[in-house]
């Protein structure tokens, strides 16, 4: 899980920086400032804008997660990051650039990776959307538990469909009339089987006995499912992550 996850911030790195890049080759390719013109002066704008990017990147490196499926909580997020990256900016401008050497080129060069950045985001969320409706790529879960922690497991792979998951129900532990319950632990078998489940996911604290999950993971290793473990009111995962 944390190669995974060290995997994806690489990605979304790469992303950055990439963007980043086309952004400074268009304002190359249409600025017309004269000292703009010799390959060092080139090569010094596009090194700082993307050693800025680098450490802006490493100011927000905790996992983004979301509470609500909005696209307006991506452009916050993406805008913090803007303005935290022109101040990266000006400050290395000023310690590695020459006297009079202009800041327009670094300014416009940031802007239109904000508006690249907003762009390829809001195609990205709209496919990953989409491709969810759909059901493509993604993985299908039942969450085992109906507590303060599985209600809040469930606004994440909700609304967050960049995860690849796509929330079936609850399973209870006792009989339940609420419209998302499914069953209970028992009819766990036909559950998987009907509604065609590829990961479980346990909030419930009486599975931590050694014996019980022990017995959960046969049963998973019998149907063909993963098992994840969520400990029940035990938010270890928000010191690396930033929720929105």
């Amino acid at each position: 899980m944390r190669s995974n996850e060290i995997e994806l911030r690489f990605l979304y790195l790469a992303i950055d920086l990439v963007i980043l890049n086309i952004a400074i080759a268009i304002m190359f390719s249409i600025n017309s400032i004269p000292w703009m013109v010799t390959i060092n002066a080139e090569s010094l704008n596009a090194l700082l804008l993307n050693l800025s990017a680098v450490i802006t990147y490493t100011v927000f490196s905790s996992r983004n997660l979301y509470l609500h499926d909005d696209f307006s909580n991506r452009v916050k997020r993406i805008t913090k990051r803007f303005f935290v990256l022109i101040a990266v900016v000006f400050v290395l401008a000023n310690v590695l650039l020459p006297n009079g050497f202009s800041y327009v080129f670094l300014l416009q060069s940031a802007i239109l990776f904000y508006v690249g950045k907003l762009i390829f985001y809001y195609i990205l969320y709209e496919y990953l959307q989409f491709r969810r409706t759909k059901g493509f790529f993604v993985h299908r879960v039942l969450v085992i538990g109906v507590n303060e922690m599985s209600v809040f497991l469930r606004k994440l792979l909700d609304n967050n469909p960049m995860l690849g998951y796509e929330f079936v129900g609850y399973v209870s532990a006792r009989t339940s009339t609420e419209e998302d319950v499914l069953g209970q632990m028992s009819d766990l078998e036909k559950l998987v089987e009907k509604h065609k489940i590829d990961i479980l996911f346990v909030t419930l604290s009486e599975y931590n006995d050694l014996k019980k999950s022990k017995e959960l993971l046969s049963v998973c290793n019998r149907i063909g499912v993963r098992l994840r473990f969520v400990p029940e009111n035990q938010y270890w995962f928000k010191p690396s992550m930033n929720m929105e």
